[in-house]
């Protein structure tokens, strides 16, 4: 089985969260985020609830600086760029709603403007990542401690975002999510070839695919695209068939490329691909059929060029495996 080829060259970083707090999760993001060693995220603005503007501060020095609010009460909010993606390319994280586990996430490719301590900023485009709805997990168990690793491309093109907790079996379950990212080979026609998505909701147990809708630009309308893979089943993707089992006729795991494929109106088919990530078995998540267990690197040869966490298989080159024994 042949290995297949990384594109980009990438920074990760590591970082144990352990906190009564939910909030002590986007915090640490945001402090990986800005202090990378490459292409940084940057804040170009903030809230702490007493002070705002879009003014290049990053107010959020400190857990007590995020503050929620709801309806016309005051808030915390922050707004970081990556150019890498886009010149524009931001995401705004409101810690709105009736509890510490919902907010609201967005992004834009318009840049974000405005804002107070009562209202978020605004942009004249953009796409909701969460909207005022659950951004992590409402099990305490799943959400107090957790290992983030944050991978991003040094050309700033790539930025990926997992926390992971420990099964009963000690082996890492990704319970959020985040991605933003510039598309490999864009159809041509497709003129902001860039996406987004974030995964956490109020679930306990997650798969794979309750995280393969995306939110992107389809030139002037927004829709959604899915990740897609090979499948043999109609509406599955490559984890839910084809992926629990090596392949019949040589016995080879099977490692598939990762498409982008809309169903918006008007923008149906095919549209890219994604940089550096693959769709690969999982004895984890799916009880035997010859996968994988997730947290194995490949290959076996001791290089550790790969990671496979639950259906995906990540670039790693690290000399351990991800630290998840909180």
């Amino acid at each position: 089985m042949a290995m297949p080829t990384i594109d980009k060259t990438w920074q990760i970083v590591e970082t144990s969260i352990v906190t009564t707090n939910h909030y002590q999760y986007l915090l640490s993001l945001k402090n990986v985020l800005i202090s990378l060693p490459t292409n940084p995220w940057v804040v170009t603005g903030s809230s702490d609830a007493a002070t705002a503007g879009m003014d290049g501060v990053d107010r959020w020095t400190d857990i007590n600086k995020l503050v929620r609010g709801t309806s016309a009460a005051v808030r915390s909010w922050i707004v970081l760029k990556q150019t890498g993606i886009h010149a524009d390319f931001e995401i705004c994280i409101e810690l709105s709603g009736s509890n510490t586990y919902n907010g609201t996430i967005l992004w834009s490719t318009a840049g974000f403007t405005g804002g107070a301590t009562n209202a978020r900023p605004t942009a004249t485009s953009f796409r909701f990542l969460v909207n005022n709805a659950g951004w992590s997990n409402s099990t305490s168990t799943n959400c107090v401690s957790c290992q983030l690793i944050v991978m991003q491309s040094t050309d700033g093109e790539c930025t990926r975002a997992f926390f992971i907790t420990p099964n009963a079996q000690n082996l890492p379950v990704c319970n959020i999510w985040f991605i933003a990212d510039k598309v490999k080979n864009p159809i041509s026609g497709w003129t902001t070839p860039y996406y987004a998505g974030w995964s956490g909701g109020s679930t306990a147990s997650k798969t794979v695919w309750d995280w393969n809708t995306l939110t992107a630009r389809l030139t002037i309308e927004n829709g959604d695209v899915v990740m897609s893979g090979e499948s043999c089943i109609s509406n599955l993707i490559i984890s839910q068939s084809m992926g629990k089992k090596r392949n019949d006729l040589n016995n080879k795991l099977m490692i598939n490329k990762i498409g982008l494929i809309s169903s918006t109106a008007a923008y149906v088919g095919h549209l890219g691909e994604v940089y550096d990530m693959w769709w690969v078995t999982d004895s984890t998540l799916h009880g035997g059929g010859g996968g994988i267990a997730t947290a194995t690197m490949w290959p076996s040869d001791g290089s550790r060029q790969f990671w496979q966490l639950n259906n995906w298989l990540l670039p790693w080159g690290k000399l351990k495996i991800p630290n998840i024994m909180i």
